[in-house]
C-alpha cells in the first residue's frame, strides 16, 4: 500500500482497562475512575458487556474519559472463547454479539470495534467463507452507524488455534474485503512473537493499521521495562512512519501501575499526562 508519509510529532495512547486495572479493581466502573486518576483521557477494552449499558455509560461519563476501542465479545476473557466470526454454525451468535456491540459502541461514542475471529482447530475453506461473509455483513452495519472494524493477528504461543494466526493472513483478509471500514489491530507484542523483524514489518503494516497495542516480551509488562523490544526506538519509528492512530497500553503492570507509566509520560504523548503528586 503506497501512501505519502507525513511524520507526526506525538503519538496517542489509551489505557487498557482490563489489563491495567483488573488486579486492583475487578469492577469496570472502578477501572474507569482509576484510569482517570492515573492520568488517562482515553481508554480501550474492558469487560463492558458484563454490565447494563446505562451503568457503563454513566461510569465512563463520570470518569470523564473517552472510549476509543472495544472488543466485540467478552467471552475471550471469561470462557476461553475468542469470538465467532470464522466459525461455521455460529452465525446467529455472531449477529447477536454484533447487535449488542453496535448498541454499546454508539452509546459510548466509540468508533473502533474489534471483530474476533475465533478458534479453529483445523482451518478449512469453509472457515474463510464464513469469516468473509460475517465481516461483509458487519461492515454494512458499520458504514451505516459510522463505525470502523478491526481484525487482529494473535500469535499461536498465547492463543493456539486462533484463526488469524499470522499477519500475512490478516492482511490478505483486509485486502480481499477492500473497505476503508476495515483495518488492522496491530499488537506489537504479537508481531514480535509471530514475525520479529519489527522495523521492516512495521513499515509494511502501518498503512493498514487502524489501532495498535503494546507490551514487553517476556511477561507482557510495561513497554519501558526490560525485555526484547526497544520501545524508545519503536515509538521514534512510528512517528517517522506517520502513525496517527491510537496505541493501547495492553499490558500487565509488573508493579505499581503509576510507576510503570513513567516511561509513557516521558514520551510526550497525547491521551495520558502524569498527574502532579500532591504534597504532604
Amino acid at each position: 500500500m503506497k501512501r505519502k508519509i507525513v511524520p507526526v510529532e506525538k503519538l496517542k495512547v489509551s489505557g487498557n482497562l482490563d489489563y491495567l486495572y483488573k488486579k486492583v479493581a475487578p469492577s469496570l466502573p472502578d477501572q474507569y475512575a482509576l484510569a482517570k486518576q492515573s492520568g488517562f483521557t482515553h481508554v480501550e477494552g474492558g469487560m463492558i458487556f458484563k454490565y447494563p449499558l446505562s451503568e457503563v455509560k454513566a461510569a465512563k461519563e463520570k470518569a470523564g474519559v473517552e472510549q476509543v476501542m472495544m472488543n466485540m465479545a467478552d467471552d475471550y476473557l471469561t470462557k476461553g472463547e475468542i469470538g465467532w466470526a470464522a466459525i461455521p454454525g455460529k452465525e446467529k451468535q455472531f449477529c447477536e454479539d454484533l447487535d449488542r456491540l453496535v448498541e454499546y459502541a454508539k452509546a459510548l461514542n466509540c468508533k473502533l470495534v474489534h471483530v474476533l475471529a475465533g478458534k479453529v482447530e483445523k482451518p478449512t475453506p469453509e472457515n474463510h467463507e464464513v469469516f468473509m461473509k460475517n465481516l461483509r455483513y458487519a461492515l454494512c452495519i458499520f458504514e451505516k452507524e459510522d463505525l470502523y472494524g478491526l481484525v487482529e493477528a494473535i500469535n499461536w504461543v498465547v492463543e493456539p488455534g486462533y484463526y488469524l494466526d499470522t499477519f500475512e493472513k490478516a492482511i490478505d483478509v483486509i485486502k480481499e474485503i477492500n473497505s476503508p471500514r476495515l483495518k488492522l489491530l496491530l499488537d506489537i507484542y504479537h508481531l514480535q512473537y509471530c514475525s520479529g523483524n519489527l522495523t521492516r514489518n512495521l513499515q509494511w503494516l502501518v498503512p493498514y493499521t487502524g489501532h495498535m497495542q503494546i507490551s514487553q516480551i517476556p511477561g507482557r509488562h510495561e513497554p519501558g521495562s526490560m525485555g526484547e523490544m526497544n520501545y524508545d526506538f519503536i515509538f521514534k519509528l512510528l512517528k517517522e512512519l506517520g502513525y496517527s492512530g491510537w496505541i493501547g497500553l495492553e499490558y500487565v503492570p509488573a508493579g505499581d501501575i503509576d510507576e510503570g507509566l513513567e516511561w509513557v509520560a516521558k514520551q510526550g504523548v497525547i491521551g495520558y499526562e502524569r498527574p502532579e503528586k500532591k504534597s504532604s
